[in-house]
């Protein structure tokens, strides 16, 4: 049996109105939210968030949220995100999963138009109560909006209107998430390996291939990113 290195997953509980969470925000977050709105308003950019933008069409919802993720991993000069969906199978894959949640009722498309075009998005998962933030994307063009910021805070008031307990900002600790200054939930993995030698080599082999494995996922990510249709 070998432990792998603790995880943490960021879950904040809502409150049973908008106001009341946030006034328990940190200060920063309460500024980007801010910025978000002002900044569209001041640049006279009309925003439309939408709770559910599958309720029409699942199948292009799915494709927008696709596409939109694949956009922000072109960003170099930022924080780098992957494009988990770069393989044309895992795409298809994906989007046919979200569509078949989606008519479960397991899934909505949280969405963010400006001048009629869909600049972000984020899957939320729902179940027992809870809105799980899933996988996400949006236009570059609309960073310095904080456009993300504002589909997650509009997506976190929504969720409140309906009576949901608890938000997952899914596991991993960054900026994005302990803002909201979440409860760090401790996620422990635990591996069972035979103990034989052989086994017990091509464990440590897997480990080594974990560790490296985001740096090489990055290049090969530009590389097929300059034949993917943008």
């Amino acid at each position: 049996m070998s432990s792998e290195p603790v995880s943490y997953i960021p879950v904040m509980a809502l409150e049973r109105t908008w106001e009341a969470q946030r006034q328990k925000l940190k200060r920063n977050i309460k500024e980007s939210i801010r910025h978000c709105y002002n900044s569209l308003r001041r640049d006279g950019h009309e925003q439309k968030y939408v709770a559910d933008g599958g309720a029409v069409d699942a199948a292009g919802a799915a494709a927008r949220l696709v596409e939109l993720h694949h956009r922000r991993s072109l960003v170099s000069q930022r924080r780098w995100h992957r494009d988990h969906f770069a393989d044309d199978s895992i795409r298809a894959f994906e989007e046919d999963v979200l569509r078949k949640m989606h008519a479960a009722g397991r899934v909505r498309f949280a969405e963010l138009s400006i001048g009629g075009s869909t600049v972000a998005a984020r899957a939320c998962l729902e179940s027992h109560g809870g809105l799980y933030f899933y996988y996400s994307g949006f236009d570059p063009d609309w960073w310095k909006y904080s456009v993300m910021t504002l589909v997650v805070t509009e997506s976190i008031q929504d969720a409140i209107a309906r009576g949901l307990s608890t938000v997952n900002f899914s596991p991993g600790i960054d900026d994005s998430k302990s803002r909201w200054g979440p409860e760090m939930i401790p996620l422990q993995t635990i591996a069972l390996v035979r103990s034989s030698p052989l086994a017990q080599a091509r464990y440590r082999v897997l480990r080594i291939r974990k560790q490296m494995r985001q740096p090489l996922h990055r290049q090969l990510d530009r590389v097929l990113g300059l034949f993917r249709r943008r």
